[in-house]
């Protein structure tokens, strides 16, 4: 719970779905307590006997889901057509890192710290690294051009991370982020545990990973210092070209998982399409992975807990360090829906200063959202503003909606709200000249039809 409502910043609501729905996919299968089958057609008992796998889940929901949403936009250009360019860029010197000792070392630190707490990610370590080092700055008006110091900053913690985020993922079994849920996935597929017995029962292992931590880092230097100008021309590539090519490598693997089951190359399309389907309408995607890779051990320790007490529940809270433990997901959690109502309170606070540059510069604009209850604190704030702007919901007849589209149109209100679960979607709103949406459920053809140009 506590990593998914972590990584679920912004939609917390959908998040802890994501992750619940993972964990229940995760149930799909024999339980080996009583060899019974469970949410399985009597058809795929045989394909579905250990359930679903991994690595065709982890390929769909990430490669192929993006693969679709990539056709979907018809894979047309390459992607210098769209602005990506690989001349004239600033050649990396030692010089800049003269006088960033403090900073490498505090940033590695952060980093480091925010990997160990589970659920953080790279992101948020990265900030707050960013922000110490603008902080501590003789220079803090250069941050955010491409002063050395900041980007200094900002990598030196996602690199410290990485370590950090092993610390629980080896010792207790959970993974920091999305990185290391797939790590623990590759774990699992190799046949190891990970947990608090990890390093005792496998030491060779665990000595290679250091030795690995170690190596990469300068192998990375390596492979992205010297080459990096032959790596660049991938982006030259056009989509078209190299998507087939990565679609042919994802159904080898997937067939390979089980040495040849045409089982889990259907299912490779299926979770394709289950992953396409949730950034459609703003499910994300890496709770459902940690829900789905943690679901049968959290199944497993749960039954053995409880059957070793005798069925009593009381068990989770008698030890010291099981009341320290829920303390501790209290006090993660309760941050994390602080952070997620921060987060939300941001964005409204720059919804509303972009609508209010647009209406000093002549500008009219349209508002789409999927959740009524946020437009609903817009409208407050447009209200306290004394900002005058047109509203359209579901609760709106057919023939004023038409009505308030005219008026739009002619002019005579630059402010449009719209909520999504009205049917607006039909609605012709061509005249606008900005576009701002508020969350992922926005279909593409309103901004084609209204404006090119959309926050």
């Amino acid at each position: 719970m506590t990593v998914i409502a972590a990584l679920s910043k912004g939609s917390m609501t959908k998040g802890v779905f994501a992750g619940f729905l993972g964990v229940l996919l995760s149930l799909v299968g024999e339980l080996s307590m009583n060899n019974r089958m469970r949410m399985v057609p009597e058809m795929l008992k045989n394909e579905l006997r250990s359930g679903f796998q991994l690595l065709p889940l982890l390929i769909g929901l990430f490669a192929i889901a993006q693969m679709f949403q990539e056709a979907e936009k018809g894979m047309q250009s390459n992607n210098l057509d769209e602005g990506v360019t690989v001349e004239g860029a600033r050649k990396f010197s030692l010089s800049d890192f003269k006088g960033q000792f403090v900073n490498v070392i505090r940033s590695s630190l952060l980093g480091t710290f925010m990997g160990i707490l589970p659920g953080v990610g790279g992101s948020a370590a990265s900030l707050i690294a960013y922000s110490q080092a603008k902080s501590f700055s003789k220079n803090p008006d250069l941050m955010g051009k491409g002063a050395p110091e900041g980007l200094i900053a900002s990598e030196s913690s996602n690199n410290g991370l990485t370590g950090g985020a092993l610390v629980p993922l080896l010792s207790l079994g959970i993974p920091g982020d999305a990185t290391t849920a797939v790590l623990i996935g590759a774990f699992l597929l190799q046949g190891i545990q990970v947990g608090p017995l990890f390093i005792s029962q496998n030491p060779d292992i665990w000595n290679q990973i250091l030795w690995a931590l170690l190596a990469c880092n300068i192998l990375m230097f390596i492979v992205m210092f010297f080459p990096i100008k032959l790596i660049s021309n991938v982006v030259k590539v056009r989509s078209a070209r190299m998507y087939p090519v990565i679609l042919l490598m994802c159904i080898v693997g997937a067939y390979a998982t089980r040495s040849g089951v045409m089982f889990d190359v259907w299912c490779l399309l299926l979770f394709g399409i289950v992953g396409f389907v949730m950034n459609k309408v703003g499910l994300p995607t890496a709770p459902f992975l940690i829900g789905f890779i943690l679901g049968k051990d959290l199944e497993k320790y749960f039954i053995e807990a409880v059957k070793g007490n005798n069925y009593n529940l009381a068990v989770f809270f008698q030890r010291p360090i099981a009341l320290v433990i829920w303390a501790l997901i209290v006090i993660f959690l309760g941050y994390s829906i602080y952070d997620n109502f921060k987060g939300a309170s941001a964005k409204l606070d720059a919804c509303i200063e972009l609508v209010k540059s647009a209406i000093e510069g002549g500008h009219s604009l349209l508002v789409f959202s999927q959740f009524t209850s946020f437009l609903a604190m817009v409208r407050q704030r447009l209200d306290k503003e004394k900002v005058a702007y047109l509203y359209l919901d579901g609760s709106v007849p057919i023939k004023q909606r038409e009505q308030l589209v005219q008026q739009f149109q002619r002019g005579q209100c630059p402010v449009f709200l719209i909520s999504l679960k009205a049917g607006g979607l039909g609605l012709n709103l061509t005249g606008a000249n900005y576009v701002i949406h508020l969350d992922p459920w926005w279909n593409p053809a309103i901004e084609q039809q209204a404006t090119d140009r959309a926050y």
